[in-house]
């Protein structure tokens, strides 16, 4: 996370977070949907908090570079028991893995695209 202090009120101006480049090398296609976003500057806006958050950035991984096993690690990291669910399930998880790979590779690496078109406008798809 990072954080970049803003004195005054900017309603007039442009704030605009992008990716340069991306560290890793199985990860490191940029996402025309997620390579960058608005933060609107402003106290006019009806925000209230001080502090503003930008819509997800991030970098296309290569689908066969998906580490499906680090999901399950996060999950038991969270307190699920992860093998009690897992192991009655093993076939319909591992035909799920491969639908979401081939999701991925069909959708050129983008597991998800928001529909929203604006960082600031409600996302049609939830309202």
């Amino acid at each position: 996370m990072y954080s970049i202090p803003v004195e005054g009120d900017h309603e007039d101006e442009l704030c605009e977070v992008r990716l340069i480049e991306s560290p890793r090398n199985n990860c490191n296609e940029m996402m025309e949907s997620w390579r960058k976003a608005r933060v609107e500057l402003t106290r006019r806006d009806g925000v209230t908090d001080l502090t503003r958050q930008t819509n997800n950035l991030g970098f296309k991984i290569k689908p066969e570079d998906v580490d499906t096993k680090a999901c399950v690690k996060v999950l038991e990291e969270l307190g699920f028991v992860v093998d009690a669910i897992v192991e009655p399930k093993r076939a319909l998880i591992e035909e799920g893995r491969e639908a979401i790979k081939a999701n991925i590779e069909r959708n050129e690496g983008i597991p998800y695209e928001t529909k929203r078109r604006s960082p600031g406008e409600p996302d049609l798809h939830h309202h």
